[in-house]
């Protein structure tokens, strides 16, 4: 009775496991990509077009509002611990902690470099932005074998690589960049986010 009981313990424990591990490796990765991609989208539409009707670049500290959602959604992290924490969970958790921490320093030593060299040139953020989220996304397709994910992240990385040979080419900055920027988003967090919840809900 007692390693019958033992046996058919350890296999709901297992399936329990397996359970949480995959609600928080799809839906919970689904819906952190939609929170970012959708307040991305709207952060590019709205900075597009204060900047073209105004004509001022200072609106591009618009995009620091993505920095919001991260703060709000690092503090929900810390209240709501999921009860199961696999070696996948925590892969996927750092790659993602690695790109806001590139974003951060790169905010740094661009503003720590224009101070030094007197230009703050802050419009080479949006396109070091796009590779980093662009790549934690394709390395979260390869993790949880979802291709589909993999591959239009990579669509999202061809993007900013173009506005890079822009800006190496001598073409400046426009207000259409943003929309680029958004494109990318689209591609790295909106369209991967809704393919993990759907293949979290067909599960």
């Amino acid at each position: 009775m007692e390693q019958n009981f033992s046996e058919r313990d350890s296999i709901e424990l297992i399936s329990g496991m397996i359970k949480k591990t995959r609600q928080n490796l799809e839906v919970g990765s689904g819906n952190v990509f939609l929170y970012y991609g959708y307040s991305s989208l709207v952060i590019a539409i709205a900075t597009y077009f204060t900047t073209l009707l105004t004509g001022s670049n200072i609106w591009n500290l618009l995009w620091f509002l993505m920095f919001v959602p991260m703060a709000v959604l690092m503090g929900k992290a810390q209240k709501e611990k999921p009860d199961v924490t696999t070696y996948t969970d925590r892969m996927l958790g750092n790659t993602w902690k690695i790109v806001g921490l590139l974003m951060i320093l790169s905010v740094i030593v661009i503003t720590v470099y224009g101070f030094v060299s007197g230009t703050i040139y802050f419009p080479v953020m949006l396109p070091v932005a796009l590779l980093a989220v662009s790549m934690g996304s394709m390395i979260t397709g390869l993790t949880v074998k979802k291709n589909s994910v993999t591959a239009i992240s990579i669509v999202g990385f061809i993007i900013p690589v173009k506005v890079l040979i822009d800006m190496a080419t001598g073409n400046g900055y426009t207000p259409a960049w943003n929309l680029i920027g958004g494109l990318s988003f689209l591609c790295t967090l909106v369209i991967p986010g809704h393919i993990l919840n759907r293949k979290s809900s067909r599960s």
